[in-house]
């Protein structure tokens, strides 16, 4: 009895295992059999932008490290009552910190007995604008107050998240219009999908910006002419269908 017994249960298991592997292999060869398509889609929409982002740096020099502070707290104050007359709220205006350093006069080195001939203060502060309409003006304004400096002027959208969204719809709707054009010529119906593989970018306009900054430091006009551009936003995405 117990020698059958072992006969039957071996003979199950080979049975188990003969219908396993008969189902992978199965599922391996419908998997690799499976008919497929794989088409792109692309999606662009462009926008004007409605913000603006700079850096000014506020120089001052003097023999006197506390006068050097002195002076330069008082620009810094110039510089928030010049943005807040254009209506730049407080928390558009970022102070990044400041840094000092001693000068010593045509000496490339130095000792620690040496006196400095001066000092140099530096505030870096970060500024957003919103109305764009007023950004000429501002950086006119800001030009009037001694030893600033504007530079890193960058144009951006704050719809930006959203308009990937809509650029992301328009490449998947390229992409299925494509599907079904292909598969109607060759006779055959459109499935479901398989899977996407998606990615969207947002191309800032600092080209531009380098032309705007340039524009500020050759006009003689008291207030410059900044021209912003548009900001295009490309999506792109790769669809799989499965082919009826």
């Amino acid at each position: 009895m117990k020698s059958a017994a072992k006969i039957v249960f071996c003979a199950l298991l080979i049975i188990s295992l003969f219908s396993y592997a008969h189902a992978e292999i199965n599922c391996r060869c419908c998997d690799e059999e499976y008919p497929k398509l794989v088409v792109q889609g692309e999606g662009k929409i462009e926008t004007l932008p409605d913000k603006a982002t700079f850096f000014l740096k506020v120089r001052v020099e003097e023999k006197k490290l506390e006068r050097a502070f002195e002076i330069s707290t008082k620009r810094i104050n110039s510089v928030s009552e010049t943005l807040a007359s254009f209506g730049v709220k407080k928390e558009d205006i970022r102070n990044l910190g400041y840094t000092y350093q001693p000068l010593y006069e045509g000496k490339k080195i130095f000792t620690t007995i040496d006196r400095p001939s001066s000092y140099e203060v530096l505030y870096t502060l970060k500024v957003t604008i919103y109305k764009m309409d007023s950004l000429g003006n501002i950086l006119s304004g800001l030009s009037e107050v001694q030893e600033t400096t504007v530079y890193g002027l960058d144009f951006t959208s704050t719809k930006i998240e959203e308009l990937k969204k809509e650029a992301l719809k328009k490449a998947a709707a390229e992409a299925r219009e494509k599907a079904l054009k292909l598969v109607e010529g060759a006779g055959a119906a459109l499935g479901k999908v398989l899977k996407i593989e998606t990615g969207a970018l947002a191309y800032p306009v600092r080209a531009l910006a380098m032309r705007a900054e340039k524009a500020m430091a050759e006009q003689a006009a008291p207030v410059p002419q900044i021209e912003s551009g548009t900001i295009e936003i490309t999506a792109n995405c790769t669809v799989t269908y499965s082919i009826q």
